[in-house]
């Protein structure tokens, strides 16, 4: 299981900390990779040491690896080797990680805020789970790691989401379809002129 971003209270990872111990209990051997900045958490000056002392305290430490920011092409074979990555942000608008993990045909699982319901089809690509709730998060990745075929099947739907949908050119094109549309309006609005 792979998390990419900054180790911080909005991103969720806290809410990954509370998920980590039932998904070890459900899928034994299970290793987490978290990779990313260390960011102050809600009582400490260090999210990833609040996380760690919690993982400890629930047994459950040595199931999981934090590693800070890694080179692009390191990040990229992390992504095409993990079974499956994990979002559990707390709000975000259009996190990029989560379309990196898609393009390299991982199965994401993510909270349903932001951005994240635009980019995933809730059973399609992966699964959107509510905010602040672990034992969804938990559940949808136990779900993944268990089914191995729906996981591939779901990574093979990730990649082409994404090569469908959010290469540079199609952005750029819908981008500047958007301005053209509200340029229109505003003309229209103005009498044309």
């Amino acid at each position: 299981v792979l998390y990419v971003g900054k180790v911080a209270p909005l991103k969720g990872a806290q809410v990954l900390a509370q998920a980590i111990p039932l998904i070890a209990t459900r899928v034994p051997g299970v290793q987490v990779v978290i990779v990313g900045s260390d960011h102050p958490g809600q009582r400490r000056d260090s999210a990833r040491a609040e996380m760690l002392a919690y993982l400890q305290t629930e047994g459950v430490a040595s199931s999981v690896t934090f590693l800070s920011p890694v080179e692009r092409s390191l990040l990229v074979r992390m992504y095409q080797t993990a079974d499956v990555c994990v979002f559990p942000t707390l709000w975000d608008n259009f996190p990029n990680t989560c379309l990196e993990a898609m393009a390299c045909g991982v199965p994401v699982v993510a909270t349903a805020v932001g951005g994240l319901p635009e980019i995933i089809n809730d059973g399609i690509e992966g699964k959107l789970v509510p905010p602040h709730d672990p034992l969804r998060l938990a559940d949808a990745v136990i779900e993944l790691l268990e089914r191995p075929d729906r996981r591939l099947e779901m990574g093979r739907a990730a990649r082409r989401r994404i090569l469908g949908a959010f290469t540079m050119d199609r952005v750029a094109s819908d981008t500047v379809a958007v301005y053209e549309e509200a340029i229109a309006r505003a003309a229209a609005r103005n009498g044309g002129g």
